[in-house]
């Protein structure tokens, strides 16, 4: 269980988070920082003052790849390597592939095989 501690706005602080549960991190679009999204049925995620890069940088470099999120406002998102259950292809928008975890699903750019491949690298 890879552990890292992010900050958070207050009353919060210091946060432990368990990587394992984190099925992706994604720019928060409401304030600078991150949303450290929880594979958790209703989850709400982890809202972190770090940016993508210093997520990467405290979760190591094995643990999530970047790809380009599949979305109406587009950007970077760290997919998690572990917890995955399975990968298709998005069912109207070409070249677009779902990752599926057990109750939450990341919509990223690329082909289910080069998205595959990544994620078992």
């Amino acid at each position: 269980m890879p552990v890292i501690i992010v900050t958070s706005d207050p009353p919060y602080g210091r946060i432990h988070v368990n990587t394992d549960m984190i099925y992706a991190v994604v720019p928060d679009v409401t304030k600078p920082g991150t949303r450290l999204l929880i594979d958790a049925a209703g989850g709400r995620g982890v809202s972190a003052n770090e940016d993508i890069d210093a997520i990467a940088a405290l979760a190591g470099p094995s643990a999530f790849v970047l790809f380009r999120q599949a979305s109406l406002k587009p950007g970077p998102a760290l997919v998690n390597k572990v917890g995955w259950v399975s990968i298709s292809p998005h069912p109207q928008v070409p070249n677009v592939s779902q990752i599926n975890f057990k109750n939450q699903y990341i919509a990223v750019k690329g082909s289910v095989d080069a998205v595959a491949q990544a994620l078992s690298a």
